[in-house]
Parts: structure tokens; C-alpha cells; sequence
């Protein structure tokens, strides 16, 4: 079976609904089919079936993020929305979300599912993160790592979806515009620019470290999706720098994976996105904050950071910090 078969199914089991309904309900109707077809040509052409289910999954090729993913990973079942004319009405008002555009407006929800605000912030954290590690494993040392987590930040700023990503080039665009109105040089400027247009080379071969840490740092952040035991190291260009360190290597994923999974909880990211002045240097202390009896319950990431965030762990508590402690019960 593939997507024009599936395309030419979805078709055919809307007839009877389209037939049934007229006027402004028939055209929002059928504005709604289109955009579900639309997807559905935008996904990859490659599809796993069983008895019970059809799974779309998308190409390497297209979303190279997904080479992090473990080759045994079942995908989400494709749902579509039942309720046609509820995305019919928000369709009409200009929400393209629905209820969760009103969610977002109260603040009851975050804005994006998966390459929202959190996703920026982390991943701009584990470039500082990698920008050591790739030091302590015999790499040369980043000039700039407050500019390259700046490229990490910015590396979804333009996306429009949350599936495969077609705007690195506006994000890396984004990024430019940023830094030449901070007067960076055009040579620094270009160097940073390019990590971000160039984070997940087609042919795999990269150009620069700056460019691996950042794809890494995006790399280690899908375990937020498709979670820990389902997350493949392998397509990770640090784990292969030194085979004496393949045990630091294993423990450092494992504790970036942990704080991945306190992170996504749906109450944090919706507080810090909501509430936080300072969503970066409230997570940092986060980080630093989590603690085992006693001792810090990331060991490798703290001790590989703790002199870059003196400045950010100075900063007295905010009452943002207090009650994100609170929502984690600490």
C-alpha cells in the first residue's frame, strides 16, 4: 500500500460527509480535507504495516533527525481529527490550532508540541554541554561557545510544522540577521550561520565541529520523542572520538536523557514558557539544583559546565525558580 493509495482511501470514505453538508460548512469542509492531503503527500512514501495498523514514518533522506532513532521504533499510528467541522470553525477564526490556541492564550498549555520553547533552550544548553566534551576528547577548543549555543537556540526559530523540517535555511537566516545587528564580523557571522544551514549534511560528511555539535545537540534532544530506550547513539559524531571513553560517553547520554525526561514534563515546560523571565538560567539552576542523596544527579554535566554558569547560578532565586521547585515537589 503507499500514500496515493492511502490518499485515494481518505478521499473516499469523506464522500459521503462531503455530500451531506452545504454552504460555508461544504467550503471549510473541504479547505479541511485539502490540508489532510497536503500531509499526507509531505510524508515520506515508505510505510510499515501489521494486522492491527498503517504507520506513515518519515525519510532520513528529508528529517535526518530521525537517524537518532533505534531502527526498531514504532512510530505513532497517524490519527486524524473526527470532528471536521470543529477544524472547519477554527479554520474560519484564523486558528490554525483550535482549542489548543485558546489553551496557549491562558496559558494552560505550551505553544508547540515538540519544537517549542524547551526544545531551544536544551538544545542550547548541550551545545555548551558538547562544546566541552568534544575539548575533553581530544578536540579543539570552540572560540566562541555563547555564540554557538546562540546557533543551537535558533536552529527551529523559523519552523512552521512539527514535522519535517524544510526551514533551516530561514532559521540560519534568522540567526544572520541577529548577528550582524550585534555587529558580529561577516567572517565569525558566516562560520555560525553555516552550522545551523548545514546541521544534518545529505551526505553525511561534515565540515567543521561547530557544525557536529549542533547537530548532536539536536541529535540528543529527539529523546524527548521517541524517549531513552529508543534513542540511537550511533548516528552521535562524539561517541566515535575516543574508544578509551566510550563508558563516559554512555554515562553522559544517560544524564542528558534523565533531564530530558524532568524537562518535558508537561507542567514544566508550560511554566517556564508562561512564567519564567529568565526560561535559560532557570533551567541551568534546575540542572544544578537535582540532587541524590545529596550529591548532584548530573555528576558529568555539571562538572563539565559548573565554571561557564557561575555568573547564571548567582542569581538569587526568582519566584519563578521557587514555584518550578514546587511543581517538582523539591
Amino acid at each position: 500500500m503507499v500514500v496515493s493509495q492511502i490518499i485515494d482511501a481518505w478521499n473516499s470514505s469523506v464522500v459521503e460527509v462531503e455530500n451531506n453538508v452545504t454552504g460555508k460548512s461544504k467550503d471549510f469542509f473541504k479547505k479541511a480535507n485539502s490540508q489532510i492531503v497536503k500531509k499526507l503527500l509531505e510524508a515520506e512514501e515508505k510505510i510499515l504495516q501489521d494486522e492491527s495498523k498503517v504507520v506513515l514514518i518519515r525519510s532520513s533522506e528529508e528529517d535526518d533527525s530521525m537517524d537518532c532513532v533505534s531502527e526498531d521504533f514504532d512510530f505513532p499510528e497517524v490519527v486524524f481529527h473526527e470532528d471536521v467541522e470543529e477544524i472547519a470553525k477554527s479554520n474560519e477564526d484564523g486558528k490554525e490550532y483550535g482549542k489548543h490556541y485558546d489553551m496557549v492564550n491562558k496559558k494552560m498549555a505550551p505553544a508547540r508540541g515538540h519544537h517549542g520553547a524547551m526544545h531551544c533552550v536544551r538544545v542550547a544548553l548541550w551545545t555548551q554541554v558538547l562544546s566541552k566534551v568534544y575539548q575533553k576528547l581530544g578536540r579543539e577548543k570552540i572560540d566562541n561557545p555563547i555564540l554557538l549555543a546562540t546557533a543551537g537556540a535558533f536552529h527551529d526559530v523559523a519552523r512552521e510544522d512539527e514535522g519535517i523540517d524544510y526551514w533551516d535555511n530561514e532559521s540560519s537566516e534568522a540567526l544572520e540577521k541577529l548577528l550582524k545587528h550585534d555587529e558580529v564580523d561577516d567572517v565569525t557571522t558566516s562560520r555560525y550561520v553555516q552550522t545551523i544551514r548545514e546541521k544534518d549534511p545529505k551526505d553525511g560528511q561534515f565540515s567543521t565541529d561547530m557544525q557536529r555539535i549542533v547537530h548532536d545537540a539536536d541529535c540528543l534532544d529527539i529523546i524527548r520523542v521517541v524517549g531513552k530506550w529508543n534513542f540511537s547513539k550511533k548516528f552521535l559524531c562524539f561517541v566515535d572520538f575516543d574508544d578509551k571513553q566510550k563508558t563516559f560517553c554512555d554515562q553522559l547520554v544517560n544524564e542528558i536523557a534523565d533531564f530530558i525526561s524532568i524537562t518535558e514534563d508537561i507542567k514544566v515546560r508550560n511554566h517556564l514558557e508562561h512564567n519564567s523571565n529568565d526560561f535559560y538560567g532557570d533551567l541551568v539552576r534546575l540542572l544544578f539544583e537535582l540532587k541524590i542523596e545529596g550529591k548532584s544527579r548530573f555528576p558529568l554535566i555539571t562538572g563539565l559546565v559548573r565554571d561557564d554558569m557561575r555568573e547564571v547560578l548567582e542569581v538569587e532565586n526568582a519566584e519563578s525558580f521557587k514555584t518550578l521547585l514546587s511543581i517538582l515537589k523539591l
